[in-house]
């Protein structure tokens, strides 16, 4: 059924900050576009600057922070209150990465105070991180999971490694917790041998580890899902989009480089129903592998913020969950938006590399590689109406490349 509405009709005088906007690069830049562009006065804070993402004109003002405001979390809280009385208004408080997520779920309270933020449970939000606390939650309400291990010392691997089937992946049980999370994303481990070496690897470099051993889903029937939603306060969805991961960084699994919006409507009933079980509020991003073996469906992560993805998924309309949660919290209804079937999101930089990858491996031709950019609707980096921080990000890379030859 098609839906349509005019944002000419909504109220976009309130302010919003995005406050972890050096650390989240294309992300707060889409959010910063998807919002300015509706006439929202944007706000950026954080502990770098100079960045391609602080250059677009849609950012109204950017809150430079020396690392020092940042020692704990009282000085963290207390530079986001200043902020906030310097706006003048209450703003909206939009969140794109793990470690913001836990912070204001654990200080919601005084937070609330200053900003308009989705309902937060801190125990949910740190679970959701805890990519061990996911897999029990999701198969407790039955959501297939990943066959997955947790190893705790050098002898849970080694007796994991004589019965499982390899390749696995290694991955953090948690990426925001900084002490625990070994140096790589994700790594494909592709024998016993492998698997024990880099454990004794990231043992010497990291006391305790907190790693989990997953099995690694590949084949021609295999396909990399993407679920985002956005969720009121009564754990209500207001708007959800499914789509598939092109391809990805690293290539074997990790962050979307060429994302296509699919419908998918078990995946989105699976996922609507999983999210109002735990009482989920907020906006939410869900990664799935679809394994042919059985026909399921399966958890990967569960990340309680904003995707890096999320503009794959703009409605008919121009709805996404930044506009969706916006509207939510500045008490203005959220209208239906249809989705885009076949649109397609890239993120320049990542994807080349994700392409030149498969290329060398065999497994992208120059044929297919470009016919995969068939249907890109909107980049990461390069829109029409807003330059500069593409060229921006081109020239940090130049720079970055000409700094590795002169070394």
């Amino acid at each position: 059924m098609k839906t349509s509405f005019d944002f000419k009709n909504y109220d976009f005088s309130t302010p919003a900050l995005i406050p972890d906007y050096s650390e989240s690069w294309y992300v707060a830049l889409g959010q910063t576009r998807s919002l300015g562009r509706l006439g929202v006065p944007v706000y950026g804070s954080g502990k770098s600057r100079g960045l391609p993402s602080e250059f677009s004109r849609y950012l109204r003002k950017f809150f430079y922070l020396e690392p020092a405001q940042f020692n704990t979390e009282e000085q963290t809280l207390n530079s986001l209150i200043v902020i906030s009385q310097i706006i003048g208004r209450k703003p909206v408080l939009l969140i794109s990465l793990d470690p913001f997520a836990k912070f204001a779920a654990k200080h919601k309270d005084i937070l609330g105070n200053h900003f308009i933020m989705p309902r937060l449970d801190a125990n949910l939000v740190e679970g959701l991180c805890d990519k061990k606390r996911t897999h029990f939650m999701a198969l407790g309400n039955g959501v297939p999971n990943v066959k997955t291990d947790f190893p705790e010392s050098i002898e849970d691997v080694l007796s994991f490694s004589k019965e499982a089937v390899f390749p696995v992946i290694m991955k953090a049980v948690d990426w925001s917790n900084p002490e625990r999370r070994p140096p790589n994303i994700l790594s494909l481990l592709k024998s016993p041998d492998e698997l024990i070496r880099e454990y004794r690897q990231v043992s010497r470099q990291t006391e305790c580890p907190g790693v989990i051993l997953q099995e690694y889903i590949h084949g021609d029937g295999s396909q990399e899902w993407i679920f985002h939603g956005y969720f009121d306060a009564q754990s209500r969805c207001l708007l959800s989009f499914t789509g598939k991961k092109l391809r990805q960084v690293p290539i074997f699994g990790g962050v979307t480089s060429l994302g296509m919006c699919s419908n998918n409507e078990q995946l989105k009933s699976m996922s609507i129903n999983f999210l109002r079980a735990i009482g989920y509020s907020g906006i939410v991003d869900i990664d799935y592998i679809y394994d042919d073996r059985d026909g399921l469906y399966k958890v990967l992560d569960v990340n309680p913020r904003i995707g890096a993805n999320f503009r794959i998924f703009v409605g008919a309309n121009g709805l996404d969950v930044a506009r969706a949660m916006y509207l939510d919290l500045t008490a203005q209804p959220v209208p239906q938006d249809n989705q885009v079937e076949g649109r397609k999101f890239i993120v320049e930089d990542r994807d080349m590399l994700s392409a030149f990858t498969g290329y060398r491996q065999g497994a992208l031709g120059l044929r297919d590689w470009v016919k995969s950019l068939r249907g890109v609707k909107e980049g990461a980096w390069f829109a029409l109406d807003d330059p500069l921080p593409f060229f921006k990000q081109g020239f940090h890379h130049l720079s970055q490349i000409i700094k590795g030859i002169r070394s």
